[in-house]
């Protein structure tokens, strides 16, 4: 998340949801950042502004982005 900070992309590091089979979801600058299980940065979900926090539905097939004007939901591919 540093490089997304240092290029001033909005938002800091706050929410974290882990899905069932382990990967990260972490708001933070840019967006929200996808992480594989041992540690790999996966990619990001940039959404422009900043992102207070994340959820991942009981199937693990949806991700609830809020901040504070908006409520996205993004589907989630299983591996």
């Amino acid at each position: 998340m540093r490089a997304e900070q240092e290029k001033g992309l909005p938002g800091l590091p706050d929410g974290i949801k882990v899905s069932r089979n382990g990967h990260v979801f972490a708001t933070g600058p840019g967006g929200v950042h996808i992480l594989a299980p041992d540690g790999r940065a996966l990619g990001l979900i940039g959404t422009g502004k900043s992102v207070a926090n994340c959820a991942l539905d009981a199937a693990g097939r949806r991700l609830f982005l809020t901040s504070s004007d908006m409520l996205a939901v993004v589907p989630v591919r299983p591996v």
